[in-house]
């Protein structure tokens, strides 16, 4: 899973994720891994929107008493453990 050509560093952080696409139901998905510009997430193939699809996640729960924010990103790999975003929004 590792790429070398990576911007950002990517660390190991399970949490679970709300994954929203226009016309698909909201999925809780757990995250493999998370770096400044993306994440990986653990999904069965019914579950992998295909590249190029965008969505909308945000962190279940809260951070520190705080609503987590919502952020946009783009799938831009799947593979048979899940998928990888990239983030569109800082």
């Amino acid at each position: 899973m590792r790429d070398d050509n990576r911007r950002f560093a990517r660390i190991p952080l399970p949490m679970e994720v709300e994954v929203r696409m226009e016309g698909a139901e909201m999925m809780v998905l757990e995250t493999i891994d998370i770096s400044n510009g993306g994440a990986f997430i653990k999904a069965e193939a019914h579950q992998c929107p295909a590249v190029g699809t965008e969505l909308s996640l945000r962190v279940k729960g809260n951070l520190g008493g705080e609503e987590p924010p919502t952020v946009q990103a783009r799938v831009v790999r799947v593979t048979s453990e899940g998928f990888g975003i990239r983030f569109l929004t800082d």
